[in-house]
């Protein structure tokens, strides 16, 4: 990848961390002052300004990250997880994390999800929580390259096999579809933010993909 994308992609990540940081502060002054907390999984959650956090350790050391969710397992039993997932993309140190044209806003040539929305949200909750404490680089990218805000990211839709990309498709009930080199993310309004949630605890190790066993895995 060349500087210019990285440097792309960091800028990227920068603007989604302040649109997390901005949500979460309004989150916290509404919130109650009573905490509500519980252990799933030998993993305790605290509510707290709102969200729902808890303690993971890092990829490949000792280091303890508080993790910030928008739900909490229990609130997230009833979403499945579905699919084959590649091994290739298992093996990835990176993900583009990719949606449509209409969910991006192109700010001073800087492409952002669409500050507010609840894609642009997901978005952020999704790319902080990778590259924090699962230690993946998220990647912003289109699913087509039908606007300007689209021109400067890599363009990376579900059906293209070969790049380990997650799909934000803010449409119909939460939904996790694993599909060989690509993640469907699936959920209209809120329900959108209760996939990523999902796939992130599933991805942390808190919650399993399936009652019945781990997700299969299709050749590369």
């Amino acid at each position: 990848m060349s500087l210019k994308a990285i440097g792309a992609a960091l800028a990227v990540l920068a603007l989604f961390s302040f649109a997390f940081i901005g949500m979460y502060g309004i989150q916290k002054q509404r919130a109650e002052k009573k905490e509500e907390f519980y252990t799933y999984n030998s993993f305790t959650f605290v509510h707290r300004g709102g969200l729902w956090l808890t303690q993971v350790q890092e990829p490949n050391g000792p280091r303890l990250f508080t993790v910030a969710l928008h739900y909490s397992p229990r609130e997230l039993e009833d979403v499945s997880i579905e699919g084959p997932l590649s091994k290739g993309f298992i093996d990835a140190g990176y993900a583009y994390i990719s949606v449509d044209p209409d969910a991006i806003l192109d700010t001073e040539n800087v492409s952002i999800a669409t500050a507010g929305s609840h894609t642009g949200l997901s978005a952020a909750e999704l790319t902080l929580v990778m590259a924090k404490a699962i230690g993946r680089t998220p990647i912003a990218a289109c699913t087509r390259n039908e606007s300007s805000a689209c021109a400067s990211r890599p363009i990376a839709p579900c059906s293209f096999q070969g790049a380990p990309t997650v799909y934000l498709k803010p449409e119909g009930e939460a939904n996790v579809t694993f599909a060989g080199d690509c993640i469907m993310l699936t959920g209209a309004g809120t329900e959108l933010l209760r996939s990523v949630d999902r796939l992130l605890l599933h991805w942390l190790g808190v919650m399993r993909a399936q009652p019945s066993g781990p997700v299969q895995l299709v050749p590369r």
